[in-house]
């Protein structure tokens, strides 16, 4: 039977996907401020967890092939964390203008965080009125995570309506990203030969300066230039639409 994607959409609607995207999407702003301001060091905390996580997946690799995919993982987990941090932006919230399709596994890896969140909260209330009979004061977790519950939900909610809606137009977003990487490699091609190489050198982010080391020539310099500029300008064109977006609702008021 064939698939009723806008039957599958409507009915997260009406579950509240959209009104909990526009929350998410004003507590994302308000989120990343408050990071920056308070939790400097974040990344490098991330850091840390990730080579923690690493070290443990790499003693259970049994072939240099699954080594290298481990390394691989985390080496994009960090420039991940980076990228969102930069541009203030949740990676299963927003399409990536290079590659769109990324969206859809992010939102996949969320949708399995929260629904396992769904289940222990579930669980933890249950227990807690259970715990009742002997101790009422374990009632006090049954709203707490109830809340967090809710939480969940809507976020699985929510991931179900953009896996839903990529998945519908699945062609159009892999014929739209082999456009703009085709674009991409033809005015960008020799530093991303860069970036690759200096990446291979490596387990960890690559320094600037090991970038640096790996230039062979004027073209790659000129291009990697480029791309850091053309990144630049994304970033500030995204803050000024979202300053703008703000005024209009704001003057809407």
């Amino acid at each position: 039977m064939e698939r009723d994607f806008k039957k599958e959409q409507e009915r997260c609607k009406k579950l509240g996907a959209l009104k909990f995207k526009d929350f998410v999407l004003k507590l994302e702003q308000k989120k990343y401020a408050l990071i920056k301001k308070f939790f400097p060091n974040i990344i490098k905390k991330y850091d840390k967890f990730f080579d923690f996580r690493k070290k443990h997946e790499l003693k259970k690799a049994k072939t240099e092939e699954e080594r290298k995919r481990i390394i691989r993982k985390y080496q994009q987990a960090k420039m991940m964390i980076r990228i969102q941090y930069n541009n203030n932006q949740n990676a299963n919230y927003h399409v990536s203008e290079l590659r769109p399709t990324q969206m859809y596994h992010y939102a996949k890896w969320n949708k399995n965080i929260h629904e396992r969140g769904l289940k222990k909260d579930i669980a933890v209330a249950l227990g807690a009125v259970g715990l009742s009979f002997i101790n009422p004061i374990a009632l006090v977790l049954v709203p707490i995570e109830l809340a967090s519950a809710f939480i969940d939900f809507q976020c699985v909610n929510l991931q179900n309506y953009t896996i839903s809606r990529m998945e519908e137009k699945h062609e159009v977003y892999e014929k739209l990203e082999a456009r703009r990487v085709t674009r991409e490699v033809k005015e960008h091609g020799e530093a991303a030969k860069v970036i690759a190489k200096t990446i291979e050198q490596t387990e960890d982010i690559p320094e600037p300066s090991m970038l640096i080391d790996n230039i062979e020539s004027r073209e790659q310099l000129e291009q990697l230039r480029e791309m850091l500029l053309a990144s630049k300008r994304r970033r500030e064109a995204r803050q000024n639409n979202l300053e703008k977006t703000n005024q209009l609702k704001i003057g809407g008021k």
